[in-house]
């Protein structure tokens, strides 16, 4: 009969943070577990949830018992089993007496070593309250958190010490002991507001769900969502809570029991930055600013409180009392760091450090600019606006000895945008000093204008390529200066800011900047390291950001059929590219999938017979064509091939990829009625070389022979 079990790992608060995560590994390795131990049923289900004091998880339709099996086992050599008379021999009546049988019971197997005895025995299953409480253990150790902590003398290590331990399988509790805490049927309330003590009868899940409801816990992080956004919109009073979702998901993990607590600022304070206010309030006080209908703050803000109420306004004082402070002291420095122009602070640059291989700020703020107006020289950039794009940069990273970027490192950037508008710099500086930062993750804002667009650029390759050279790749996991995210930042800038620069170009650029220095760690990267690392971004961007398949954004950015298109190098032109193939393939789904399969045998033909670039050597001489299939193909390429090479925006690429789905009839006719490898020489090296350039001028776009069928 199928039997639920329900465990509860009780603990002191655990960083929010970590919460999914840690509850995640604990529900997928309790299911690897209970599947292993031949447990779970087609019936089965597991759920999970967490709260800052508890993991729980719970598994229903589990067996009571493993089913029986049989297992075979081989014994001594046939030889050794048996006499000249083929009688058992005394090794054999042990070897079978091991499991409780006769040698009639055993049987000759031909093995690869030569002939043995083998036996079938049956292994009674074990029951489900002795091999949970092993299956348990193992599951609990591969939560593996990233930091532990020891809190008594029985050695267990968790990120924060446990303090009860439910394990219920139906109505009995588990034989089950971690560290000093035995397995039992009581749970805990709420901290303040619910039972120490609370008693299950069973396992039953939804029967612990509401057993903590009633002692203030909303096990689930649905219910405690749902819970703070009415609280949120009650509280509002007619203003808008500032969206953050990020916020939200913390508060959902900080918190058992949420309830919202509107609290009021002195509106003198609204002089200050937005943006240093948000960040007052969200990133120290975990609070949602309020906005009206415009989109301007009003002096209130909403706090989230682990409590069901605040009837008698404390939590809103103490909450009010903290902030005021904190506005103060954000008034103070705003104040302090006007008192001094950006350009006055570029000196205070040369005592900060990039990195102790890369030099000073100061220095890196000098190859920002250089590389900014080597960067707009190769764009269409009005030359009248140079002058503001190389300041931008120039003064870019001046806010990093700023009070306010000290006590509120997020705002970097931001601060300096502020500054510059505050001095009355021309709006396009204070904007792209503001925004070169971004994005601050794959699919945050981009900087809103071309001359951040480029102060950005010149920021990231600099990293990069520095970063680079002094063989900080990232590699698995290990990324310890976010170079992927920055990677990300270029490939989004360009692609969206419509900026058709070769990538090649403007590492070579910044790797001369970064040469003039002569710092002794640094070496100029590998320009294979480096354009692997751009291939596999604009990948990630082209298909996690942009949604776009796999086979197509691989077709796009590894493209190494057209050896003259560098095709991987241009991100805005893999961009328009991707496009026209997705919309091509869709417009003409079978035809696009058979010449996509009749490309594919094209190159595994070239490619077996020696490689493209073998039969690139020498022109293929239509002369030699023999055949019907030869000549209609040649004529239905060619033109399709100039066209390629002539297009250079999305609408001309579609027309040409529409053009090259209309081949697969006659590509299909080429290969039924063309033996390739022709007994001839002359012939065969004729077709070889004339596939070897149909297969490379037809990839001019994409390599659509690494599109799936």
């Amino acid at each position: 009969m199928p039997v639920p079990l329900l465990l509860e790992f009780g603990c002191e608060e655990i960083p929010a943070a970590l919460l999914p995560e840690l509850a995640a590994r604990l529900a997928a390795g309790l299911e690897k577990e209970l599947r292993e131990a031949q447990l779970w049923t087609a019936d089965s289900r597991l759920d999970h949830a967490w709260t800052p004091r508890r993991l729980a998880c719970h598994a229903g339709g589990l067996l009571e018992r493993q089913p029986d099996r049989e297992e075979a086992v081989t014994g001594p050599p046939a030889r050794a089993a048996f006499d000249a008379e083929g009688k058992p021999t005394r090794a054999a009546e042990q070897f079978a007496a091991r499991f409780g049988l006769t040698a009639a019971a055993l049987v000759r197997v031909q093995q690869p070593k030569g002939e043995y005895v083998t036996l079938r025995h049956a292994i009674a299953g074990r029951v489900a309250t002795k091999l949970l409480p092993e299956c348990i253990l193992r599951a609990w150790k591969a939560i593996a958190p990233p930091r532990t902590m020891r809190w008594d003398e029985s050695g267990l290590e968790f990120i924060r010490p446990l303090r009860w331990l439910v394990a219920l399988l139906g109505d009995a509790v588990l034989p089950l002991r971690l560290g000093m805490i035995e397995a039992g049927r009581e749970t805990r309330g709420h901290r303040t507001l619910g039972g120490a003590e609370i008693r299950l009868h069973s396992a039953d899940w939804q029967a612990y769900l509401q057993a903590l409801e009633r002692n203030f816990v909303l096990a689930s992080t649905v219910a405690r969502r749902r819970r703070i956004a009415a609280g949120l919109e009650a509280a509002a009073d007619g203003a808008h809570p500032r969206p953050d979702e990020e916020l939200l998901e913390l508060l959902v993990n900080l918190t058992e029991y949420p309830s919202v607590v509107r609290g009021e600022f002195d509106a003198d304070f609204l002089d200050l930055p937005a943006e240093v206010l948000i960040t007052v309030m969200r990133g120290h006080q975990h609070y949602f600013a309020l906005e009206a209908a415009g989109g301007k703050l009003v002096p209130a803000f909403l706090a989230v409180a682990n409590q069901d109420s605040d009837r008698e306004g404390l939590i809103r004082h103490g909450n009010e009392r903290v902030l005021r402070a904190r506005f103060n002291d954000a008034r103070f420095f705003w104040q302090h760091d006007r008192a001094r122009k950006l350009e006055e602070r570029l000196e205070d640059l040369k005592h900060i450090s990039f990195h102790v291989k890369l030099g000073s700020y100061y220095d890196k703020a000098q190859r920002m600019r250089t590389l900014a107006h080597r960067i707009l020289l190769l764009s269409h950039i009005p030359a009248s606006d140079f002058n503001d794009i190389l300041d931008a940069a120039t003064l870019s990273k001046c806010d990093l000895g700023t009070n306010l970027v000290k006590e509120f490192t997020e705002l970097q950037g931001q601060v300096g945008g502020l500054l510059a508008r505050a001095e009355g710099l021309n709006a396009a500086v204070s904007e792209a000093i503001y925004d070169h930062y971004l994005p601050l993750s794959s699919e945050g804002e981009i900087p809103r204008t071309k001359a951040g667009a480029i102060v950005a650029l010149a920021d990231k390759l600099d990293t990069i390529v520095g970063m680079f050279g002094i063989g900080e790749i990232p590699s698995g996991s290990r990324d310890p200066y976010a170079l992927r995210r920055q990677a990300n930042g270029i490939v989004r800038i360009l692609a969206e800011h419509e900026l058709p620069f070769n990538l090649p170009a403007l590492f070579g650029a910044a790797s001369y900047l970064l040469s003039e220095f002569k710092y002794s760690d640094w070496q100029p990267p590998q320009k294979q390291d480096l354009k692997s690392f751009f291939q596999e971004r604009q990948a990630f961007i082209f298909t996690e950001v942009k949604s776009y398949p796999a086979d197509e954004a691989r077709a796009v950015v590894y493209n190494e059929t057209e050896p003259s298109a560098q095709a991987e190098s241009v991100p805005y032109r893999n961009w328009l590219k991707l496009q026209a193939v997705h919309e091509s393939r869709e417009r003409y789904p079978e035809k696009f999938a058979r010449t996509a399969e009749a490309l594919k045998r094209m190159r595994n033909i070239v490619e077996q017979a020696g490689g493209l670039a073998q039969w690139l050597d020498a022109r293929w001489n239509p002369e030699l064509f023999n055949l019907d299939a030869e000549t209609e193909l040649q004529r239905a390429i060619e033109p399709i091939v100039e066209t390629i090479a002539q297009a250079h925006d999305r609408q001309a690429y579609a027309l040409a990829l529409d053009r090259i789905a209309a081949l697969a009839e006659p590509l299909e006719n080429y290969f039924q009625k063309v033996r390739v490898n022709d007994a001839d020489t002359a012939l065969r090296e004729n077709r070889l070389r004339f596939l070897g350039w149909a297969a490379t001028g037809l990839a001019g776009i994409a390599d659509l022979a690494q599109i799936a069928a």
